[in-house]
């Protein structure tokens, strides 16, 4: 017959397999969850790059607007593309695929690609019998500049009411559109800091200008915009979503060099009296 510590010793071990089942059940199933989001990850991160790769290769110049990620790798300075070039560098999905890929974004590359979005840009306007110019319009009716601190080096972010109206400071064709972003899933937008995010191209001055963190994106990719024309709303998506960090419009301008082949950001400070020059002339 067992003795009372013999049962005791038993039941403890029956109770600790009991509590413990429901855990190591829990953790295996988050191991296997896991395993199969990082190979999701790792198939989207080839079959990307091998799409650029085959853009680049083929020169496929009219299929540029297909494939954010290589838009945002046009877009980029020289310094990011040397950055993320390094896979130490690469902390998330864009990271990797632009990484990967930008050994390939060679100046003359690059410099077919603004030729080619100018053809098209022209061919829009005469599909549509609509203009850009070199004017600019405020992105929004009522803002604050960022205090001190708030800023970027070569942005600005703009605070205001969350879903104002945010509309398009110069014109031009609309390159990236994402107005899919969620939290916590690296495809759901080419920027995973950014979030919902547009960016177009006036190649009249040959300068980008990036809208980010927006929640509504009005436009899509490959559409003609003029300055003033609304894009979407401001919003707290990407790394705005943080507590603290919304209801505000991260802005930017790079510009397009063509004797060096290269884009420039506007300093802060540049941008920042541009904007309000602006103010001064509306």
């Amino acid at each position: 017959m067992p003795s009372r510590r013999d049962f005791i010793r038993k039941a403890g071990l029956l109770g600790a397999t009991f509590l413990a089942s429901p855990l190591t059940g829990l953790a295996e199933k988050i191991s296997r969850t896991e395993s199969k989001d990082k190979l999701k990850y790792e198939q989207f991160i080839v079959d990307q790059v091998n799409k650029i790769k085959e853009i680049i290769a083929g020169k496929k110049y009219d299929q540029i607007l297909s494939n954010s990620y290589l838009i945002y790798a046009l877009y980029c300075l020289q310094s990011f593309l040397d950055q993320v070039s390094n896979p130490k560098n690469q902390h998330h999905v864009p990271e990797k695929i632009i990484g990967s890929i930008a050994h390939l974004i060679t100046p003359e590359f690059r410099a077919q690609v603004i030729l080619s979005l100018e053809e098209r840009t022209k061919e829009k306007e005469r599909q549509e019998n609509k203009k850009i110019s070199t004017n600019e319009s405020l992105p929004m009716k009522n803002f604050i500049f960022g205090k001190k601190g708030e800023n970027h080096n070569n942005a600005v972010d703009l605070f205001a009411k969350e879903s104002s109206p945010v509309c398009s400071v110069g014109g031009g064709l609309v390159l990236v559109a994402d107005s899919n972003w969620q939290p916590g899933n690296e495809l759901s937008s080419s920027s995973v800091k950014g979030g919902n995010t547009v960016i177009t191209f006036n190649y009249l001055t040959k300068e980008f200008y990036r809208y980010v963190h927006l929640n509504k994106v009005a436009v899509c990719s490959g559409e003609l915009v003029v300055e003033g024309q609304n894009l979407g709303t401001v919003g707290h998506t990407g790394n705005a979503s943080r507590p603290g960090h919304g209801e505000h419009l991260h802005f930017e301008i790079h510009k397009y060099l063509g004797d060096k082949n290269t884009n420039q950001a506007l300093l802060a400070s540049d941008l920042r009296k541009r904007l309000e020059n602006l103010k001064h002339i509306t």
